[in-house]
């Protein structure tokens, strides 16, 4: 090849390098500037929520993160926990509410958040969470006083009157599969009727939060038809805020027309995005990174906060609401 040939096929071929890398970097929609805010500590009256899934893998890394939320709620003084589904990772169930397991997954990493007065995690269910056994789970949380997992349906308790938290069983709202309904778990219609019997007729709530397992929309996987078709109406109707997802493994903050959807699925596996062309609504941060997620409400306003797996703040969003409802 002469030297003229050589150096035309060079340019063609940096060429299109660089073109691919910019039409890569625009389809993969935009990304959010590091806002460094991170939340003060609490005032009298405010509610602080660490929010975290798919982080029962019971590796190093879930260790790492669990003593970086510690950390983390003790300078911002959490005051519960969400577990947003596939607290256990089993290839088939696990043996009983006694397996070593279920320990290696919760009881061992979050053990040091005994030192927090009152504080709980409470627990909803992903498809991990089906394969090990629903009801070993919720035995499981049963003896531990750190973990409240009444049902794969319910809301949160001692919590002030304008704020209103309700776990949702997403396996049946996401996929049609007779084998995800059960005595103990609800159909997707139940649930439906349930969210809105209580969220819709709630009266001075200022702060309605739905969290569950499966998001509506994301990044990676698009958007989820059918959970889409069967709970967003119900949002809608009851005027739900936030709705708290894991699922995907990544955090990411979606502003959908209807209400602010949180992702948070990277407390102990993180992985690469594999949907490029599949960006959601107005998606304001995403990350790959490990890490955890903390909401605070006050009655006039929300302020989110997203961690990496050190504890450094990787994203911060508030809104505010000009007064508290009647009642409140």
């Amino acid at each position: 090849m002469s030297f003229r040939a050589l150096t035309r096929w060079l340019g063609f071929t940096m060429g299109g390098v660089l073109l691919g890398l910019a039409l890569w970097f625009a389809l993969r929609g935009p990304s959010a500037p590091i806002d460094p805010r991170e939340m003060p500590p609490p005032r009298e009256g405010e509610v602080t929520i660490l929010f975290f899934g798919d982080g029962g893998d019971s590796s190093p890394l879930q260790r790492q993160v669990a003593a970086s939320m510690l950390e983390v709620c003790r300078r911002l003084g959490c005051s519960l926990a969400l577990l947003l589904g596939d607290n256990v990772y089993a290839s088939g169930p696990l043996n009983g509410s006694h397996d070593p397991r279920l320990d290696l997954a919760f009881g061992i990493p979050f053990a040091p958040f005994a030192e927090l007065d009152g504080f709980a995690f409470w627990g909803s269910f992903g498809n991990h969470d089906v394969l090990a056994g629903l009801s070993n789970e919720i035995g499981y949380a049963a003896g531990t006083p750190l973990l409240e997992i009444p049902g794969p349906m319910f809301e949160v308790t001692g919590l002030p009157a304008w704020l209103q938290v309700m776990a949702i069983y997403t396996p049946t709202l996401f996929k049609a599969d007779p084998l995800l309904e059960g005595a103990l778990t609800p159909d997707w219609e139940s649930q439906v009727r349930r969210v809105e019997n209580r969220m819709c007729a709630a009266g001075p709530v200022r702060w309605k939060i739905l969290f569950g397992h499966h998001p509506i929309y994301s990044t990676a996987h698009g958007t989820a038809k059918r959970l889409e078709r069967r709970l967003l109406p119900t949002i809608r109707r009851c005027g739900v805020d936030f709705f708290l997802a894991g699922h995907v493994h990544q955090q990411e903050h979606i502003s959908a027309p209807d209400f602010e959807q949180l992702i948070q699925g990277a407390a102990s596996n993180p992985r690469h995005s594999r949907g490029w062309f599949k960006w959601g609504p107005r998606s304001s941060f995403r990350s790959e990174e490990a890490g955890f997620g903390v909401i605070r409400f006050s009655q006039i306003r929300a302020w989110v906060n997203y961690f990496d797996r050190e504890g450094h703040i990787l994203y911060s969003w508030q809104v505010s609401r000009a007064r508290p409802p009647a009642g409140g």
